[in-house]
């Protein structure tokens, strides 16, 4: 077992667990303090450890020997009260059963200390645009004849935009051709009619590429997006951040009490509450339903194609009824739901016509547009969500009575983990509402999903709330055990020594709830699909069984042999032997091997949830 204490850890210079764990020499793989995509910001509220890079859920991480609801090491205890991390590096399935693959990493806290003890750490960028602080203590001391340590740890980051770094910036992966400003334009012939075919080209409007300038804080860059060939781009990279803002706030108590020689109990709990305000762009870029929408109105305010025909004469159309919209005919040549306007001819009368058109690619909401609830003034698109965990064990340690020499230890943990976050699904029912819109009637209820000139073609505040579709989801897990182990010597002696053995039952009841957004409940989420998505939830009880056995052949050779079983309410189980041999060949090199089973079992999610 590997071992790091509590001034290895001091000595990394951080408060922040997850930096700890990313500096570690045994994490290899995907873990990170520090989870950066490419097109979002950089998080740190995520962190767990991948031993032997395998993947996060093949390494099972325990606090104070306890499994836990969430294995994101930031959610854990103040680094403060960490006493120090032991490391199991190899599979132990048979001892500790489903995702010990690769190994166990279990993080022991103080259960007695006698002091105060207070730490602070604040570091920022020479600029001043960013910085992170952190502020935490422990009191440890007996009250009556109870042992008592308590912890808290607040920790705070701002954020780092991307139009703070204007260089860097524009030099990474911030171009999207998934943008508002590319059509399917119907064609026509020369004497203005219908030919049934469409070509693509992009919105008139879109800026050309020298309109990418560096970016400013707090100015929309490239509004209009960019033209580079036949498409218009968008450029969200303002939009972004290389670090989001964030709040850490935990607590951490533990209360021992020796009530004799033969029984100790404890009661220990934690209370962590993390906050954060993510930043992205304007509006999702992903289409997969932008074939429901009707096709986009030459009426609809801000339409910015001129109907021309095929030698590029402008055409005109009749407003018979004076209502400002051109008349239509009976027939529907391009099969958009809406009749063909009827083509008066190339001369002048006031009344041009503008072409019904398809989109190819589009943001609901783009950079022009009426700034909605929830945007920054210069269009970053914001949403918070708050990862809330709480655990609580009552354990007693106690001697076996009748058998000499034998311990035992008997505990039962509750976890709880809420996580709840802003889902942006933009609401297509509002987008396909609000291009039927009457023009005449209802102006103020249309929708323009072309890049705004005109300000008095500009889209209300209603309508651009109601297609932003800002709504929360949510997901609760809860995980309950209890342990029962006991450990000593059996009574016969090897020539290395006595030997050693334990044994023991576990037993635990999974639990989860997820609550899709007010958009994915109806169906209408334009990124997601026809199909309603439900709450969905589960429960699962696991009965575990397992025994060890240390067999000291000579004084610096033992062999290890354990098994485990482990039996699923749902239908699997799973029996996982292990074998090892230990050899000290010198005072300075030791060897080892070990052979064994392990597996991981599904979570409730992968296993009910119809996204998962």
């Amino acid at each position: 077992m590997l071992q790091y204490s509590d001034e290895d850890l001091a000595a990394e210079g951080t408060l922040n667990l997850g930096e700890l764990v990313q500096q570690m020499t045994f994490v290899t793989g995907s873990a990170s303090a520090i989870v950066t995509m490419p097109a979002q910001g950089a998080s740190s509220l995520f962190t767990n450890i991948d031993l032997r890079g395998l993947g996060a859920r093949s390494t099972l991480t325990l606090l104070d020997g306890k499994r836990l609801v969430n294995e994101n090491v930031n959610a854990l205890i103040p680094t403060i009260v960490m006493q120090r991390i032991d490391i199991v590096a190899d599979g132990a399935a048979a001892l500790y059963g489903s995702e010990a693959v690769a190994g166990v990493v279990n993080f022991v806290p103080y259960r007695s200390y006698d002091g105060l003890k207070v730490e602070t750490f604040a570091e920022g960028d020479s600029r001043g645009d960013w910085d992170q602080h952190s502020m935490q203590a422990m009191w440890g001391g007996k009250v009556g004849e109870i042992d008592v340590v308590v912890a808290g740890q607040f920790r705070q980051q701002s954020r780092l935009a991307r139009d703070e770094r204007s260089l860097l910036a524009n030099s990474g992966q911030n171009l999207s051709s998934n943008a508002t400003g590319n059509w399917g334009i119907p064609v026509r012939n020369a004497s203005g009619q219908y030919t049934g075919a469409y070509e693509n080209r992009p919105d008139p409007n879109c800026a050309p590429a020298s309109a990418r300038t560096e970016y400013s804080p707090g100015v929309i860059n490239a509004p209009f997006g960019m033209l580079v060939g036949t498409n218009c781009w968008v450029d969200f990279g303002d939009n972004r951040s290389y670090f989001e803002p964030e709040e850490h706030t935990k607590l951490f108590g533990n209360a021992t009490w020796e009530v004799s020689d033969d029984l100790t109990l404890s009661l220990q709990g934690f209370n962590t509450r993390l906050y954060e305000t993510s930043y992205t762009s304007t509006s999702d870029p992903s289409n997969p339903r932008i074939g429901e929408l009707p096709a986009v109105r030459g009426e609809i305010p801000g339409n910015p194609f001129f109907a021309t025909n095929s030698t590029g004469q402008k055409l005109y159309g009749v407003d018979l009824n004076k209502d400002g919209v051109p008349d239509r005919g009976t027939a529907d040549l391009n099969k958009d739901r809406q009749n063909d306007y009827i083509v008066s001819g190339t001369t002048s009368n006031g009344v041009p016509l503008r072409e019904d058109v398809r989109p190819r690619t589009l943001r609901p909401i783009n950079k022009t547009h009426t700034v909605p609830t929830g945007h920054t003034n210069d269009m970053d698109n914001s949403a918070g969500r708050v990862d809330h965990l709480s655990r609580w064990t009552l354990q007693a340690d106690f001697t076996v009575p009748f058998v000499e020499g034998w311990q035992g230890m008997a505990a039962w943990t509750q976890n709880t983990r809420e996580f709840e976050f802003m889902a942006v699904f933009n609401d297509i029912t509002h987008m396909i509402q609000g291009l039927n819109c009457d023009v005449v009637r209802d102006r103020k209820a249309c929708y323009n999903p072309f890049f705004v000139v005109d300000q008095k073609n500009n889209n209300t505040l209603e309508v651009m709330d109601a297609i932003a579709g800002r709504s929360r989801s949510s997901n609760l897990d809860k995980l309950s055990t209890l342990d029962l182990v006991f450990d000593g010597e059996i009574p016969l002696q090897l020539p290395g020594g006595a030997i050693g053995a334990a044994f023991g039952y576990q037993f635990r009841e999974d639990y989860y709830k997820n609550t899709p957004s007010e958009e994915e409940l109806a169906g209408i989420a334009w990124t997601g699909s026809v199909e309603r998505e439900g709450v969905t939830s589960g429960r699962r009880e696991v009965d575990s069984f397992f025994a060890e056995l240390a067999l000291p052949i000579l004084s610096n050779l033992e062999l290890s042999a354990a098994v485990r079983r482990e039996e699923f309410s749902n239908g699997p189980a799973s029996t996982d032997p292990k074998f090892g041999i230990t050899y000290a060949a010198t005072e300075w090199l030791t060897l080892r091997a070990t052979n064994g089973d392990a597996f991981i079992s599904p979570t409730l999610q992968q296993l009910l949830n119809p996204i998962n």
